[in-house]
């Protein structure tokens, strides 16, 4: 999994850093650190609700095309 692309499409879609840690239930560090590379792989609850979040984020906006 490229987790740097992931953020970067959830933030390309709008999704703060932060946004993105309250609805994964993680600190803004954490994304900043995997967004960043300084985290290689994230723990897997996180990895869970990132891959599920973005999964929504573009479900979302196929439906609005």
């Amino acid at each position: 999994m490229d987790w740097m692309k992931l953020l970067d499409e959830l933030a390309a879609a709008g999704w703060s850093q932060t946004r993105i840690a309250d609805r994964c239930g993680v600190g803004q560090a954490t994304v900043s650190d995997l967004s960043r590379g300084i985290t290689a792989e994230p723990k897997f609850g996180f990895g869970d609700a990132l891959r599920q979040l973005h999964k929504e984020v573009a479900e979302a906006a196929e439906a609005t095309r």
